[in-house]
């Protein structure tokens, strides 16, 4: 039994662990044959999606990704806002983001994930800062290629504004994770594998 404190293996029948001394609560056998203490989660399963309290989140200790046992965890703070405010873009995007930043929502949550998810998270995470860093010299490249002409400015922006946005969204959904919907008492996630989703109560 493993103590969800400090993660010591007790013997199956011990009521307290032998390092820590915190209880051990009932184990319940997962689908993936990993031990899940039955107290340790409060989140539930709700059709493709899982939702989880936006104070106290707990998750069960297999990778959100594969269901795999892990003891890694992304420390995310996830933000949200009514899909229906992208319809402000069309008003300016500085209007979107104003609008944007006060409604927002966010829930800060630790995700687990296995060693092989965690090295892809942060790949393509660095892949997308890559673009964006990358946008600002290829602007000047372009900008000095052009011999600073209106036409080689112009190009030079609309090069700069396309890799960085692209870089951007490589960024944001590198995550394993989405918010699909975060409210005052709840947030509800997409993108966790059937193996994951299993592990939780309906």
């Amino acid at each position: 039994m493993v103590c969800m404190k400090c993660g010591t293996s007790n013997p199956d029948n011990a009521s307290s662990c032998a390092k820590c001394g915190a209880p051990l609560a009932e184990e319940a056998v997962t689908a993936v044959g990993a031990a899940l203490p039955a107290a340790a989660s409060t989140a539930r399963r709700v059709g493709k999606k899982f939702v989880v309290p936006r104070a106290g989140v707990a998750l069960p200790p297999n990778c959100v990704k594969c269901g795999r046992p892990t003891r890694e965890v992304l420390d995310k703070t996830f933000w949200w806002h009514d899909p229906v405010l992208f319809v402000l873009i069309l008003l300016g995007v500085m209007v979107y983001v104003i609008v944007a930043l006060i409604a927002r929502k966010s829930c800060t949550l630790n995700v687990p994930v296995c060693e092989e998810h965690r090295r892809s998270y942060q790949s393509r995470r660095r892949i997308g800062r890559n673009l964006m860093l990358a946008s600002i010299p290829l602007w000047a490249v372009i900008w000095i290629a052009g011999n600073g002409s209106d036409e080689a400015v112009g190009l030079g922006a609309l090069v700069f504004l396309l890799v960085f946005v692209v870089g951007l969204i490589v960024r944001r959904a590198a995550g394993p994770i989405k918010p699909a919907n975060i409210d005052k008492q709840t947030a509800t996630f997409r993108g966790a594998s059937e193996s994951f989703l299993q592990l939780l109560p309906s």
